[in-house]
């Protein structure tokens, strides 16, 4: 009776120790989350930023999602979750992860001068065109200056290509920085080539604008997998559950290559 008597305290115990820690752990996350919403709220009027949404995902889940301000001063419209916003430079991340992917399947280097793999790739300097590598592409320091307006007006990227020996360098490869936009749109073209060229690559495209550009990958050479975009917005619609890691080292190891160790 005894035994009985001190287990179920023992039971009793631990039940309220796990809910203790449970609520401890709900109230952690609220003043996180309180402390996160007014730190956003100042920002937004630091940075005189009209609207945002933020959404933080935490193992999968999301712990936190909420609109601020308006779409556009002047105008009362808020600013919901919801609210399409232009992707901007956060496509330049895609750009590096595809580029990785390729380096992690030895299809490129790093180190690889660009001209290498991209012939037409040309600065006004011959001998900084030659030292140009594929790392080079991503960081900003090329000598390139800034010359944006060639995408801005809308040229083709192979008459962007073109047009980039005319432009005068700013500074020696690897010597100063400036933001650069068509250093990514060179990579990009890298890759391009890599997928005319190369045979087997797996193409992991996620979300429309992804999918977009699925004319560009020859399917008779490539393999392509398709899902929902991973953002809190749309992970829950498709990208839960696609297995696209382990489809990706199925589809490697089925044709004699090392499958990738997707772990950080």
């Amino acid at each position: 009776m005894r035994v009985l008597l001190f287990f179920i305290a023992l039971t009793g115990l631990s039940l309220f120790t796990s809910a203790q820690k449970k609520q401890d752990k709900v109230s952690s996350r609220s003043q996180a989350s309180a402390l996160f919403d007014t730190y956003i709220q100042s920002a937004l009027q630091t940075w005189k930023t009209p609207g945002l949404s933020v959404a933080v995902v935490k193992d999968g889940n999301i712990v936190f999602k909420k609109a601020y301000g308006v779409k556009e001063l002047g105008n009362p419209d808020i600013y919901t979750t919801s609210t399409l916003s232009t992707c901007a430079s956060t496509t330049k991340a895609m750009t590096a992860v595809c580029m990785a992917m390729l380096v992690d399947e030895g299809k490129i280097k790093w180190t690889d001068i660009v001209t290498d793999v991209l012939p037409e790739f040309k600065l006004s300097d011959p001998y900084i065109t030659s030292q140009v590598t594929v790392k080079d592409l991503f960081t900003h320091n090329a000598g390139l200056g800034n010359a944006d307006l060639l995408w801005v007006f809308g040229y083709p990227r192979s008459e962007i290509l073109h047009r980039m020996q005319a432009i005068p360098l700013a500074y020696s490869l690897r010597a100063s920085f400036i933001y650069q936009n068509l250093m990514y749109m060179t990579a990009g073209e890298v890759i391009k080539k890599i997928s005319e060229e190369k045979k087997g690559i797996v193409f992991l495209l996620w979300g429309r604008f992804a999918q977009d550009k699925q004319v560009l990958i020859d399917e008779t050479k490539h393999h392509v997998l398709k899902a929902a975009h991973p953002s809190p917005f749309s992970a829950d619609k498709g990208f839960f559950g696609c297995r696209h890691f382990s489809k990706t080292n199925e589809l490697l190891m089925q044709q004699g290559d090392e499958p990738i160790d997707w772990k950080l």
